[in-house]
């Protein structure tokens, strides 16, 4: 699972990932709709429980506490190694 932080209206990397076989959730209040997309700031959201990567792309600039952010991403576990 690879997780966009502010992935933006248009979906940022989301439709890329997804379209190569990923599987990918856009975290963003401008999300757009559907399952692989969460409508709501990063700092309040349900990541899943097995996370390979998460991109910010241009994104840390528009939070409130980008340390806080960067200590939510540097926290949340790694998927095991299979």
């Amino acid at each position: 699972m690879v997780v966009d932080v502010g992935c933006g209206p248009h979906g940022g990397f989301i439709p890329a990932l997804r379209g190569s076989g990923y599987e990918a959730l856009g975290i963003d209040p401008k999300a757009p709709g559907g399952a692989c997309y969460q409508r709501i700031e990063f700092e309040r959201s349900d990541l899943p429980t097995q996370v390979d990567a998460m991109v910010a792309c241009t994104s840390l600039h528009h939070v409130a506490e980008p340390g806080a952010l960067l200590d939510r991403i540097a926290n949340t576990p790694p998927r095991a190694a299979s």
